[in-house]
């Protein structure tokens, strides 16, 4: 064969070879495919879903790419258009993060390093976290997942944060044999072209200096999808067509309003024939209004409206708006609806909603202390910053604000009666002392201030023992000063407490 291939490309120096066509042709199936409208994948069951394997027997069920990319195009439209959508959106994350966002260090060291890092950080021009949160809080709803690169200084370690449209994420490829857990982010380039991003993580390899540490070149997080689906899905995805078609009823309405408000003057003009009906309309134009009209008994004047029956259109709106609210987990007050019998619903239908956006606002503290954990890596893995006493890793906790306004008169008459009626249990020995203290510290957690019960009653014990002590060293020296009395010849005398 190579004697056969230098002979053939002699007598055709033209002639390509097996490999040079391969290329040749692998180059344009990846033009054509490229060429592509942007809806067309391969889905032959027509089921909407991707389906292929992604390591051993584990399967991967995505929405369609051109789906995915359809989802958060829509998802801009109605967050632009529609504000009702909008509402949604803005809604969450106001109450995820509410007027404030603050962070500390709990095993920090004396000189507070570590605090001052974060806060260097935080505050940093190019990161602005103060500034940019709370959009990127609010488009994880949007989009359903975010994507943040790092870059860090390679001489003190310093991290800035930038952002990746969800829209410009070509695929999220998952950890092998770890479905749930992303591992690359394949970012979309100006050819088309993956750029691979390594999602930030622990580092697992015992041989590499990042041991133990966070590492990698992205943060990404991703909402509402399934386990086996690494990517996320947008808030408005189920309720995105009802949205819509709600907004387009609205616009129809105003329309059909507009008619409403039109009429005609429908003249009955008795006994006359064409020339007479043409000679009237000429000297009488439609009346003004507050004009003066005079006829006589055969000439009658009638306004004609239309009727559209405004009764039903209500209750269509009504019905739409309470399923879209339903969908979203947002009771119908929050959206214009007044009264009494609203305020109830409210009060009675807002648990779940609360609890909804509280699990909301756990992802995002979870992120963000992920991201500062990272911050206080890298500067300790670059020598900027000590590690903690005792080594390991700095204990960072994210405040988010409560987003229930707390009734304060009622919690603290709930608190005192719970009181006097611990008290009573704990004397009567109807409950221990320590069961007592967790049912009193979970009431007054009511009041807005945590009380970690296990504390409590950690600290209760040292003071109860501290007493003891305090008690037993006054009654051993009460008792040694009477027998020195004693031994000297005298009354025992009563020493002074």
């Amino acid at each position: 064969m190579g004697i056969r291939s230098t002979l053939a490309k002699f007598l055709a120096p033209e002639l390509v070879d097996r490999g040079a066509v391969e290329q040749l042709v692998a180059e344009e199936v990846k033009r054509a495919r490229m060429g592509l409208p942007f809806y067309a994948d391969y889905d032959p069951k027509g089921e909407g879903f991707r389906r292929y394997a992604i390591g051993g027997n584990q399967v991967r069920m995505d929405i369609l790419p051109a789906s995915h990319d359809m989802m958060i195009e829509i998802a801009y439209f109605l967050y632009a258009t529609s504000g009702m959508a909008k509402k949604f959106i803005e809604d969450t994350k106001n109450f995820v993060m509410g007027r404030w966002v603050t962070f500390e260090v709990k095993n920090d060291r004396p000189d507070k390093g570590a605090t001052d890092l974060l806060k260097e950080f935080w505050k940093d021009s190019i990161n602005r976290m103060d500034v940019l949160l709370g959009p990127r809080v609010a488009f994880l709803g949007l989009l359903g997942e975010q994507c943040w690169p790092v870059t860090v200084n390679p001489h003190n370690g310093f991290v800035q944060v930038s952002y990746v449209d969800p829209a410009n994420i070509d695929d999220v490829i998952p950890l092998p044999g770890f479905a749930e857990i992303a591992d690359i982010v394949q970012v979309r380039s100006v050819e088309r072209g993956g750029q691979p991003l390594r999602v930030i993580r622990k580092e697992r390899d015992p041989r590499k200096p990042e041991y133990g540490r966070l590492a990698g070149d992205c943060f990404y997080w991703a909402i509402n999808k399934p386990p086996n689906s690494p990517r996320g899905w947008s808030d408005l995805l189920q309720a995105a067509d009802f949205i819509s078609s709600l907004e387009e009823s609205l616009f129809s309405e105003l329309d059909r309003l507009n008619l409403m408000k039109a009429f005609i003057w429908d003249v009955t003009y008795e006994g006359a024939d064409e020339n007479d009906i043409k000679k009237f309309r000429e000297r009488n134009p439609p009346p003004k209004p507050g004009s003066l009209r005079i006829h006589n008994e055969k000439v009658t004047w009638k306004a004609e409206a239309p009727d559209l029956q405004h009764q039903d259109t209500k209750y269509f709106f009504d019905m739409m708006r309470s399923y879209v609210s339903g969908v979203q987990g947002r009771p119908d007050s929050w959206f214009g609806s007044g009264g009494k019998a609203y305020q109830t619903e409210a009060d009675l239908m807002g648990e779940p909603t609360y609890r909804d956006l509280e699990v909301r606002q756990n992802v995002v503290r979870t992120m963000l202390e992920e991201v500062l954990r990272f911050v206080a890596d890298q500067a300790i893995l670059h020598r900027a910053l000590p590690e903690p006493e005792g080594g390991g890793d700095y204990e960072i906790c994210v405040n988010l604000p409560s987003m229930r306004k707390r009734d304060l008169k009622t919690a603290t008459d709930s608190l005192n009666s719970v009181t006097q009626s611990l008290v009573a249990a704990e004397t009567q020995g109807w409950a221990r002392k320590e069961t007592c203290q967790r049912i009193w510290a979970a009431v007054a957690s009511e009041t807005g201030v945590e009380v970690d019960a296990e504390e409590e009653i950690e600290e209760a014990r040292k003071r109860d023992a501290e007493q003891v002590s305090e008690d037993y060293r006054k009654v051993r020296s009460k008792a040694l000063g009477v027998k020195r009395d004693e031994s000297e010849g005298g009354k025992p005398l009563t020493p002074h407490p």
